[in-house]
């Protein structure tokens, strides 16, 4: 290719790039600013490509103006469809579009590299979401508003159920039934389990017990059904208020539920201290007046009983999950008196919601079969 020719195009590929760049319709912030700056863009390509105006303009110094800007913008226009329509901005972008391409990128990585392998299915929505929504701040000139409301919607629609699920309402499970849980989860395989009854020792440290046959050593085969058997046989005991709690693996939630779990098993358990009886809730005080001077003190109630937290991993306990229809983690369901339906609690729980469940659920009153009729 003669030297010309070549030069001829490397001005053309410099003017596609900086005229694309400086174009006012992708500075629409300083509008001002860059219409001055793709005029004199324009200027100096239509002095260069002509031999007469880049003759004069050696002789002369650039004394005059060569374009205006309608003129900078009908040349930009032909030179657009003598390029078959095809004009893209130059592989070399600039450093403000580098720098949003390395934070998009940066924020992918971390967010995978924040979430197990097997959440991934989980946070797919959150992600496309993010991913649009950098798309189109990058090249927020050219988005339509309807990308910005197709963004909406899907924001929407991965917000909304998760909004929902941590409610802080607490639902009745009607019909729940104990019996037969366990018998299809035998298939998980023995090991070291994260499932298992969360227990405080005397000086105040905490066990988690997955087998009651082998509380200080390794399970056993049937060490789920043993677990189930366990929670089942306090429930209808109703001595001790029973709490089950579904997690799984990699939930960060669940991580930051642990602390409260524990230390309302403690202060059910009176290792609390006498700053935590201080500080009980309003709605668990008694009345004032209920107990006359002399008077025997009632009988505890269940509310005030021994707390045993069950804690079981949807991975260990696939059928358990699917049994009570677990859709969130952490998940708490709340055992009362026998004969009272569990109450069910789906997300995050602080001290004052946890206690409040487990109060609702130990003073309900069992509810009535209704009588046969002959």
């Amino acid at each position: 290719m003669p030297t010309c020719i070549r030069r001829q195009a490397e001005i053309a590929k410099a003017y596609k790039v900086l005229a694309l760049r400086y174009h006012p319709d992708k500075n629409q912030d300083r509008i001002k600013d860059a219409e001055v700056g793709f005029k004199r863009i324009s200027e100096a390509y239509s002095v260069l490509r002509d031999p007469q105006k880049r003759a004069e303009y050696d002789r002369t110094g650039g004394t005059r103006s060569y374009v205006s800007y309608d003129e900078a913008e009908q040349m930009w226009r032909q030179f657009a469809r003598e390029g078959g329509q095809q004009v893209e901005e130059d592989a070399t972008p600039n450093p403000e579009q580098n720098r949003r391409k390395v934070m998009a990128w940066l924020f992918v990585l971390g967010l995978l590299l924040l979430v197990a392998p097997n959440l991934l299915i989980q946070v797919l929505p959150g992600l496309t979401a993010a991913v649009i929504g950098i798309a189109l701040l990058t090249r927020r000139e050219n988005a339509s508003k309807w990308a910005w409301c197709a963004l909406a919607l899907l924001l929407a629609s991965y917000v909304a159920p998760w909004a929902w699920r941590v409610r802080s309402s607490f639902e009745p499970m009607q019909g729940a039934q104990l019996h037969g849980l366990g018998e299809s989860d035998s298939s998980v395989p023995v090991g070291t389990p994260n499932s298992g009854e969360e227990v405080v020792l005397s000086d105040g440290q905490f066990l988690r017990v997955a087998d009651p046959a082998h509380r200080n050593g390794p399970v056993s085969e049937g060490w789920q059904q043993r677990m189930l058997a366990e929670m089942t046989d306090a429930v209808k005991k109703g001595q001790e208020q029973v709490l089950m709690v579904f997690s799984r693996e990699g939930c960060p939630w669940c991580q930051r539920q642990l602390p409260v779990l524990q230390a309302m098993i403690a202060k059910r358990a009176g290792l609390g201290g006498a700053a935590d009886v201080e500080a009980q809730p309003a709605f668990l005080a008694p009345s004032p007046g209920t107990a006359a001077v002399g008077m025997a003190p009632p009988p505890m109630s269940l509310d005030s009983a021994p707390l045993r937290v069950f804690i079981f991993y949807a991975e260990e306990f696939p059928y358990v999950a699917q049994t009570f229809k677990v859709e969130a983690f952490p998940t708490h369901i709340a055992w009362g008196p026998p004969g009272v339906p569990p109450l069910a609690a789906q997300g995050f729980l602080d001290e004052q919601n946890l206690e409040q469940l487990l109060h609702e659920v130990a003073v309900a009153e069992p509810q009535e079969e209704p009588s046969q009729t002959g």
